[in-house]
């Protein structure tokens, strides 16, 4: 690898400091030490503000700086500081779109990096243009005005730094980038108000394979959630989903390309307007499925797709993808079943169910779990309590559930019995404990990237609550659920001298039966299994056997999230 020229190196320190050519206005005291420096980087991590996107994102900077800290060079022509500075305005602007790169926006990011003042944002259209060329699509015509008034306003500049940056802190260091970059064009539109004509733009999506893995590794989940949320964050474009969705499927990824619709439909920002059997596959002209996102509404329509206007054979089957989404009947929480105020059942009428796993201490299934799931492509939720995760072995795992595409969620972080078994209408806990014992255990798992969204998904320790704590839970944002009956998969944590022992393939066994037996079969379950236990005999070991199964039989399996949805609330 080359290093970066010092022409360029000023080029990019005019960018990152937002100087024009012809005005500098920026002053900073001396930034704190790297440690510290990287310290405020790396305790945003867990700041919920930012999202599960924002965490992806955040995760991976501060691996790169830790690459170059390690490296001895830590802190190369001082980008660091400006490249924090970017990351934390791209955020803060996402979260706050009103402040507008305003100055209370550059005191708050200007405390994270150690410095005392932000310079205004005046970039010309040569530092852009010489900085970073091609693909970039900075226009001649543009003038330095303009393009200073747009690049202030738009969230794709600092994008654009961020990934350049990353990339170019490893090429640096004569390292192979672990990070992907997965780049696509589509139309701009909202610029011919601004500029008097529409650009293509080159934009970027930011994901870590696996360990030794590949781009064609990422689940279908990590996918999703790192595309979607990444561009949201740092794009802030309502022009996103659609590319997203061709890119999912055109690299195999059809149930990635599933997932993220049902997460739009179910957002109520996928709806069929109407069906349209005379569609042309070749340009997608009469399509009527619209994706409607703030600020404005996006229709498919055939700019968007026209790289792959010379696959009519994709546009067929992308339609076809998004009308069996858009016409799945959605969760109906009137179908739920209801015990104590807990959700036990999803809709007994849809052939989908969530696989469920808890776990306190004993986590020696995890690992087994995980590549099992991932192997097939296979959604779960955890739901772990703070014994677990105080168990630094652990740790990888939660990672791993996490950007896996999994669900990770509380399971109370001391275990706390809520009832005695014989008197379920009394508590054993005061609302106080209950609060402080869960926000303590979503701290932790939010430490991982987990606990995220609204509402909160949350299984109750020992699976035993009532409709006290069900409110509790409510009150604090989280949902209260507990496993279905029937199956008798709970029973698996049972060691062999537990007197309702039911060996592995007992268990495999029952489970089948019910889903036989049953008029309504699985449909709906909410089906749970343990992480580990004492016992000799793994029912773990059967999971891939019993997915392989129920697949046959007609199942999907989905997230408890996306099984129950927002209609839970």
């Amino acid at each position: 690898m080359t290093h970066a020229s010092p022409r360029l190196i000023l080029l990019l320190i005019l960018f990152f400091t937002g100087c024009s050519a012809t005005t500098t206005t920026h002053m900073t005291t001396t930034p704190p030490d790297l440690d510290t420096r990287y310290q405020r980087i790396s305790n945003n991590i867990g700041d919920t503000r930012y999202g599960p996107g924002g965490q992806v994102i955040l995760r991976v900077a501060y691996e790169a700086l830790l690459q170059k800290h390690a490296a001895g060079e830590g802190n190369l022509v001082g980008l660091e500081d400006l490249w924090a500075h970017a990351l934390q305005e791209g955020f803060i602007l996402f979260n706050d779109p009103d402040k507008r790169w305003g100055r209370t926006t550059a005191e708050e990011t200007a405390d994270m990096i150690g410095q005392t003042t932000i310079g205004p944002w005046q970039i010309t259209v040569r530092n852009i243009r010489e900085t970073y060329g091609p693909p970039y699509g900075i226009q001649p015509d543009w003038t330095p005005a303009q393009v200073n008034d747009f690049c202030r306003d738009h969230p794709d500049v600092q994008a654009m730094m961020i990934i350049d940056y990353i990339q170019r802190s490893y090429e640096q260091l004569g390292q192979r980038s672990p990070y992907a970059i997965q780049r696509y064009f589509w139309l701009e539109p909202y610029v011919t108000g601004e500029i008097g004509q529409s650009h293509d733009w080159t934009r970027s999506v930011l994901a870590k394979p696996p360990p030794g893995g590949t781009w064609q590794d990422l689940t279908p989940e990590m996918k999703a959630d790192t595309g979607f949320y990444a561009k949201q964050i740092l794009m802030g474009t309502p022009y996103t989903d659609t590319g997203l969705l061709y890119w999912l499927y055109t690299t195999g990824d059809t149930e990635g390309a599933k997932q993220a619709l049902r997460t739009w439909r179910d957002q109520k920002r996928l709806r069929v307007i109407d069906q349209d059997d005379t569609l042309d596959t070749r340009t997608l002209e009469g399509t009527h499925y619209t994706l409607t996102e703030h600020p404005g509404n996006f229709t498919i329509q055939p700019r968007d797709v026209r790289y792959y206007a010379d696959e009519p054979e994709t546009q067929t089957a992308i339609r076809q993808l998004i009308a069996e989404v858009a016409l799945e009947t959605p969760p109906d929480a009137s179908r739920f079943e209801i015990v104590q105020g807990g959700i036990v059942r999803g809709d007994p009428t849809q052939p989908a169910l969530a696989l469920i796993f808890t776990a306190g201490e004993h986590g020696d299934g995890s690992q087994h779990i995980l590549d099992t799931l991932k192997n097939r492509n296979v959604p779960a939720g955890f739901f772990v309590t703070g014994d677990y995760t105080a168990i630094t072995e652990h740790h990888p795992f939660l990672r791993r559930m996490v950007d896996e595409g999994h669900y990770l969620g509380p399971h109370s972080h001391a275990h706390l019995l809520y009832a005695p078994w014989d008197d379920r209408s009394t508590s054993l806990v005061t609302r106080e404990q209950f609060t402080h014992d869960l926000n303590r255990n979503i701290e932790d798992l939010q430490a991982f990237g987990g606990a995220a969204g609204q509402p909160i998904f949350f299984i109750p320790p020992y699976e035993w609550y009532n409709q006290q704590h069900a409110d509790w839970a409510d009150d604090m944002g989280l949902r209260l659920f507990n496993f279905t009956i029937g199956t008798g998969s709970h029973r698996d944590w049972m060691p062999e001298s537990h007197p309702r022992f039911r060996s592995s393939d007992q268990m495999l066994d029952d489970i089948l039966t019910h889903e036989a037996e049953s008029p309504t079969g699985l449909n709906g379950h909410l089906l749970l299994l343990h992480l580990g236990g004492q016992r000799e005999d793994k029912m773990y070991r059967h999971l891939g056997t019993l997915i392989d199964e129920l697949r046959r039989r007609g199942y999907t399996f989905r997230r408890v999230d996306q099984l129950l949805g927002p209609a839970s609330r």
